[in-house]
């Protein structure tokens, strides 16, 4: 069974076959994980139940997949009994799978084995995607998904915000907002993170929506209330919305840090007046926030500083609350590969 490349393998019935050494596990998965989150459903051998007959699995997996990516590095020629190249001939030769050959490494004549170049012949023959020295991710992904032909995340993101703008301009705000949850009611928890995160921070050029919050200019009355029944006399920081007839208050106070000798921002979430929910983040800006009706979730969107062990980088994050009428389960989407680097 193969490592863990950082995604669960896609269960949808049109995916594409992931084959590689794992030897490169950390570096295919990078590319890998990326490739998943921006909507390209990928399946590799891993999580398979045990008692199951793995070679099988791969066989039933190869002869149903929309093509077979295959990331051919210097380990695949060097190790003796490699699976890959008995995945290639299924792929190629039994089950005549369309090929994506994805090189990372630069390959010279001498690295090949003596009883690998006619396979290595074969390789070449085919229209490579060479990403040899490439690092940028994001032109990784745009490589790889114009050579599959897939759209990615970001390509249906950014149509699905033209069509909501030209309902939002003509004043179909009920239609515009219907769209919007349709939209997201099709992606997975992370794909919509990334979206409301580009829509609360209007990361795309020209587009300023609210999505379906109307803001509220009134200031907020105070004193609220935190987590612990205190009244709050003041916050740095508030937003407002209003659903329907429900109002939530996304209010951001900055506290010393004691422990670390930094600053820890408090930001709570009152539903009409209610405290519900508090999330601690360190160095944070709070940027916007969102709530989806249909599942019940909240979104909030921040500026996040992170160390990296050299230097402080500004990141975007986003948290959601997930049923904030009943339980408050946050997830803490800052560390993501998702996130911008500004």
């Amino acid at each position: 069974m193969s490592n863990y490349l950082g995604f669960q393998p896609s269960d949808t019935p049109n995916y594409y076959f992931v084959s590689y050494d794992n030897e490169d596990a950390e570096r295919v998965g990078l590319i890998a994980s990326r490739l998943s989150h921006s909507n390209v459903p990928l399946w590799y051998d891993y999580g398979i139940e045990y008692g199951e007959k793995w070679e099988a699995k791969i066989s039933e997996k190869l002869s149903n997949t929309s093509g077979m990516i295959l990331f051919f590095t210097k380990a695949i020629l060097m190790k003796e009994n490699s699976y890959v190249r008995k995945e290639y001939t299924m792929a190629t030769d039994y089950f005549h799978k369309k090929l994506y050959i994805v090189l990372l490494d630069e390959i010279e004549k001498n690295d090949v084995p003596v009883n690998k170049v006619s396979w290595w012949i074969d390789i070449q023959e085919q229209q490579c995607i060479n990403l040899v020295g490439v690092t940028d991710y994001a032109q990784i992904v745009k490589k790889i998904t114009e050579a599959l032909g897939v759209a990615t995340h970001e390509d249906k993101m950014n149509q699905m915000i033209v069509n909501y703008r030209s309902l939002y301009d003509v004043g179909m705000m009920k239609e515009a907002e219907e769209y919007l949850a349709e939209y997201l009611k099709g992606q997975t928890l992370f794909g919509k993170a990334k979206c409301i995160a580009d829509i609360c921070t209007s990361n795309i050029e020209g587009i300023q929506i609210e999505s379906s919050a109307v803001a509220i200019n009134a200031r907020s009355p105070l004193p609220l209330l935190d987590h612990r029944g205190r009244k709050i006399e003041f916050l740095d920081r508030y937003i407002q919305r209003k659903f329907d007839n429900v109002v939530f208050t996304f209010g951001q106070i900055t506290v010393a840090h004691r422990f670390q000798g930094g600053d820890m921002d408090v930001i709570n979430i009152w539903k009409n007046d209610k405290n519900i929910h508090t999330v601690l983040l360190a160095n944070a800006v709070l940027q916007g926030a969102y709530y989806d009706r249909l599942e019940d979730i909240i979104y909030l969107v921040y500026h996040s500083e992170f160390f990296d062990g050299s230097d402080y980088n500004l990141y975007l994050g986003v948290s959601t609350v997930e049923n904030p009428a009943k339980k408050a389960i946050c997830n803490d989407f800052s560390r993501l590969v998702f996130l911008r680097k500004y």
